[in-house]
């Protein structure tokens, strides 16, 4: 493979990777919105959630604009 197919390839499945994973969150944080409970817990869970999202994501992003 060429490398620049390579690049191509690579991107693809970052790209691919970053999808799956925005759809991951979304759909955890629904189940969390639809949660009862103390309000305090959920805030909490739901701020640490959003924080494993920038970690996990981020990287990814970066990885593209290289």
């Amino acid at each position: 493979m060429d490398p620049k197919s390579q690049a191509k390839s690579k991107t693809v499945l970052i790209e691919e990777l970053i999808r799956d994973l925005e759809l991951l969150y979304i759909s955890k944080f629904d189940k969390l919105a639809q949660m009862n409970g103390k309000e305090a817990f959920i805030a909490k869970v739901s701020q640490l959630f959003l924080l494993s999202r920038e970690s996990a994501i981020h990287p990814l992003r970066k990885e593209l604009g290289r």
